[in-house]
């Protein structure tokens, strides 16, 4: 009887990542991000060392990389329609970030990891994320630029905000609220589109727009009003309310 040799299957090199990525998926659901080295994860593949040294430098270079199939700000996935305004942005941008947040257990995992772990590792995922936002965040500083929040620090207590909501949500309640039922969430999306649009309202295109508008008929007003045209002809041109031309007229004399 002849010997059967055995076939082995070739794997691409796409899908040798993709195993390698899985067993750290496996390790940090087991026992987070201080379980994974580069020995468990290629162990965890099945696979040999040499095979993980071909594909990343080092455990700091896999995790870049692997940080960035789950982190929300780094998978460049994050996109503004240029078609909706600043706030519509904003608002879109808050609700995806919970709803990746609350899919993913290992962005959840990793966060908890930057806030229990100071080390070389944890400080270039955090700063990653945030240089990769760069342009996302010059985007909203000039779309709010004019407001009286800043945008940097409300969006800090609104993003942090969600961070802990989320990362504790399965501990217990939170001011009476249970953020692990469905409801709950929905009703927490809603409150931050309310509070985006209270917050950056003013400042959006549509409402600067018709401030503009309203500045140049004050503008007009004011410049009728001192070569004394009569009061109705300057509200029939400016279309201004009593109470503003009323004021403008006391202001003249």
């Amino acid at each position: 009887m002849g010997s059967t040799k055995k076939t082995r299957i070739r794997r691409t090199s796409q899908e040798i990542e993709e195993t390698l990525y899985k067993a750290a998926e496996t390790i940090i659901g087991e026992h987070g991000y201080h379980g994974l080295s580069m020995r468990a994860i290629y162990h965890e593949a099945n696979t040999e060392h040499a095979v993980f040294y071909k594909r990343f430098e080092d455990l700091n270079d896999f995790l870049e990389k692997f940080a960035r199939r789950f982190d929300y700000w780094l998978n460049d996935s994050i996109k503004v329609d240029i078609k909706d305004n600043t706030v519509k942005n904003a608002q879109k941008i808050m609700s995806d970030l919970i709803d990746v947040l609350i899919d993913n257990p290992c962005i959840q995992k990793l966060l908890i990891w930057e806030m229990s772990e100071n080390n070389y590792i944890t400080q270039r995922t955090a700063q990653n994320r945030d240089n990769n936002c760069q342009n996302l965040t010059r985007y909203f500083m000039k779309g709010f630029k004019d407001c009286e929040v800043n945008f940097n620090h409300a969006s800090s207590i609104l993003i942090g905000g969600i961070y802990y909501i989320v990362l504790f949500r399965k501990m217990g309640t939170f001011n009476l609220i249970d953020y692990s039922e469905e409801e709950a969430i929905k009703e927490l999306k809603e409150t931050i589109n309310i509070m985006v649009k209270r917050v950056f309202t003013d400042y959006d295109e549509a409402t600067i727009k018709a401030k503009s508008a309203n500045n140049e008929a004050v503008r007009i007003a004011k410049s009728l009003l001192k070569k004394d045209v009569s009061y109705e002809i300057v509200k029939e041109t400016t279309r201004l309310d009593d109470k503003t031309l009323k004021g403008l007229q006391n202001s003249k004399e």
